[in-house]
């Protein structure tokens, strides 16, 4: 392990989501640059999932699966690591990269995909998501890839010859592709201009950060909480050189969701952006414009990793700051400066960490894994779904009675997945062919983009309808929507935040649709939550379904509605059980009969 310590150094964190928010996210990146050649093992954390690469080269994963971000072939979440099959890869994996996608490299200098796809992240030329991991198309690339990154929109890749590729969405410059929307596969990005050959790459929420052999740093993208350190608030949509003229030799950064992290050679640590929940540690909640030195006086020993609110030292200490709800930085409270996290029941000396959106995890020098914060689905690997609040150990499974072939740890349950065909399949990400996200309808052939990216919807007829909207204190007064359908059937509404399911031919891979009643939603999801709301103008009831297993962080989860009318203890509908229970319901309180009768994905 010692032997691959500057390798550790470089893991790269991940970023957390605030969950429905695109603004403050927190998205996952990977890079490494002295690739580790000898038995080093590998952890990274995704936004909600978790993979572990052993020492003999075996990959194992937990936690979130519904866009296949595991690779296992399905899109069943998993509470303890289970083994992925990697017998078709070429090479010997050497960096792992997550967000709602995991990306794998190998020594051979091969990429591999699995997960979310939606705005192209797997650079395969099409939005369909991958349930295992699939070799890219690197072939047009100019040099050895040595450095992957991946973000929840995109992902980048950096070769040996000093070229810079990226796919997915470019919405807000973070490609660095200029006014491009983006793409669907690894396209060379421009940076001619830059001084020097790119060492290091990183990639937050929307902008990314590149650094030269010759010490100078760029940025592109999201700036809007100064996390570019460019000194104002304005997104850049090409890689701009960074003052760091202040600044000693820069040894490794890291863009973090809305803020960015450097770390010299003389282990000085410099912090700018977001800074709302103490996430830059210094000492404040003023957000920064300009990289700005964090005192890490009272730190005990050299700092040598940096992530989201993590700290690593060279003398095993760990490190916290900003957001710990839910236990994911190993205590309970807020932070505004690094506070030292309780590591003294942790067999071994702390040589690797990893983010996820709601949890962290860090690997030992004696092989050791531990997990802590938000266990919602499995990504702590723990066997249950219980948040912890300090790191608590996570059962690695003994390799030597493990075969992919054959029996793998215990896991969720998992219904037997329903043929669909993937036109009509509603996951997390897509309903069909049509992605989550905010819609906008452009030009007379009423041309379809989605997060500012035009979508393909070959076969399919979009129509304009206008419907008549009633509020309280405006009056009435009508929008337009706009109408999918296929064959003269109508299947989906569209809007600008929410995607409705009008047809019954779109089922989960769960066999789950309009028409399908109480008992069978809470047979196919056992993790199912039931709620109300109370409309706050006119006291209308809402009255859904949804469940983990069809959620992500971006977007709201799937609402299942159901007719209100149906509800038997009326009683329950009030403000006061409503406050009382954060609005939830069971479904003993509706008739046995009670079916689905709307579906909306929201924004």
């Amino acid at each position: 392990m010692e032997a691959c310590m500057k390798f550790f150094t470089l893991l790269l964190a991940m970023i957390t989501l605030v969950a429905c928010s695109t603004a403050k996210g927190i998205d996952n990146i990977t890079v490494e640059v002295d690739l580790c050649t000898q038995n080093c093992g590998i952890i990274e954390a995704g936004i909600d999932h978790g993979l572990l690469l052993t020492e003999s080269g075996k990959l194992y994963g937990t936690g979130h699966n519904s866009t296949g971000q595991l690779g296992l072939g399905d899109d069943d979440s998993r509470y303890t690591l289970t083994q992925v099959d990697t017998a078709h890869i070429d090479g010997k994996v050497i960096s792992i990269a997550a967000a709602d996608h995991s990306l794998l490299l190998t020594d051979s200098g091969k990429l591999y995909g699995t997960g979310l796809n939606r705005s192209g992240q797997l650079g395969l030329g099409d939005t369909k998501i991958r349930y295992t991991f699939t070799q890219l198309d690197t072939a047009h690339i100019d040099g050895k890839i040595i450095s992957i990154a991946a973000t929840y929109h995109y992902s980048l890749l950096l070769t040996d010859s000093g070229k810079l590729y990226a796919t997915g969405s470019n919405e807000i410059g973070g490609l660095g592709l200029g006014e491009e929307e983006g793409s669907y596969t690894f396209t060379q990005v421009d940076i001619a201009h830059i001084d020097g050959k790119p060492t290091l790459i990183f990639a937050g929420n929307h902008h990314s950060l590149l650094l030269t052999d010759s010490g100078k740093l760029y940025g592109t993208g999201y700036n809007r909480f100064g996390q570019l350190g460019l000194g104002d608030w304005r997104d850049r949509n090409t890689f701009t050189l960074i003052d760091t003229a202040h600044i000693d030799k820069i040894a490794s950064i890291a863009a973090i969701g809305t803020y960015s992290l450097l770390l010299t050679d003389s282990g000085k640590l410099y912090a700018t952006g977001d800074n709302e929940i103490g996430q830059l540690g210094l000492g404040d909640w003023r957000n920064r414009n300009t990289f700005t030195q964090v005192d890490t006086a009272h730190i005990d020993g050299k700092i040598i990793s940096i992530m989201a609110g993590l700290l690593l030292t060279n003398s095993g200490k760990l490190y916290g700051t900003g957001d710990s709800e839910d236990g994911r930085l190993g205590f309970k409270r807020h932070r505004n400066i690094f506070t030292l996290i309780d590591t003294a029941h942790i067999d071994g000396k702390v040589v690797s960490i990893s983010r996820g959106s709601l949890s962290s995890l860090l690997l030992t020098d004696s092989g050791k894994l531990y997990g802590t914060g938000g266990n919602y689905v499995g990504q702590l690997g723990l066997g249950d779904d219980k948040n912890r609040s300090t790191f608590t150990q996570v059962t690695v499974p003994v390799e030597s009675t493990i075969d992919v072939a054959e029996d793998v740890p215990a896991q969720a349950s998992a219904e037997p997945v329903i043929d669909i065909d993937p036109k009509y399949l509603i996951t997390s990400q897509n309903v069909g062919v049509f992605p989550s996200g905010r819609y906008s309808i452009k030009g007379e052939d009423l041309a379809v983009y989605v997060d500012g990216k035009k979508t393909p919807t070959d076969g399919y007829k979009i129509t304009t309808k206008t419907e008549t909207v009633v509020h309280p204190d405006n009056g009435a007064f009508e929008v337009d929507v706009y109408v999918v359908s296929e064959n003269d059937e109508d299947l989906l509404i569209l809007d600008s935040y929410s995607i409705e399911i009008i047809s019954d031919k779109f089922k989960t891979s769960k066999n789950i649709g309009l028409g399908s009643t109480i008992d069978e939603f809470v047979a196919a999801y056992p993790d199912f939550k039931l709620r109300f709301e109370i409309g706050e103008y006119d006291g209308s009831i809402s009255c859904w379904f949804e469940t983990e297993q069809l959620s992500n962080v971006r977007h709201s989860n799937i609402h299942f509605i159901l007719d209100e009318n149906d509800i038997i203890r009326k009683e329950k509908l009030t403000f006061e059980h409503y406050r009382a229970n954060k609005g939830q319901l069971d479904p003993s309180d509706f008739k046995k009969d009670t079916k689905i009768k709307n579906i909306f994905i929201l924004e």
